[in-house]
């Protein structure tokens, strides 16, 4: 799901969220949608009390930034390349970033 920026989207993301009870976003980022993905997206995101982790994944060049809450309730940023991997905490899965870009080339 892709939020539109109207007056029903945090509405409905309040609902998806308070029926499925999700504690992890993943954002493939594109150059059209980047800013609004790191800025008024996840400042929407935010205010959901189970979310945990919001990963982006870039696109035009393999990288991957996490944001995780802390138990202070901050967000917290850690960044990955290809040599890393990725703790997903809240669902309890490891991968590593070389996985997620196997057979993807880049200009």
């Amino acid at each position: 799901y892709i939020a539109e920026e109207n007056s029903n989207s945090l509405i409905f993301l309040n609902a998806v969220f308070s029926l499925f009870q999700q504690a992890l976003i993943i954002e493939v980022l594109s150059p059209s949608t980047e800013a609004a993905d790191r800025g008024i997206k996840f400042a929407k995101y935010r205010q959901f009390s189970t979310l945990q982790e919001y990963v982006l994944v870039q696109v035009e060049q393999p990288g991957v930034e996490m944001f995780r809450r802390n138990q202070q309730g901050q967000w917290v940023l850690s960044e990955y390349g290809l040599g890393d991997s990725l703790q997903l905490e809240s669902v309890n899965l490891e991968i590593a970033i070389a996985d997620l870009y196997h057979q993807v080339k880049f200009s």
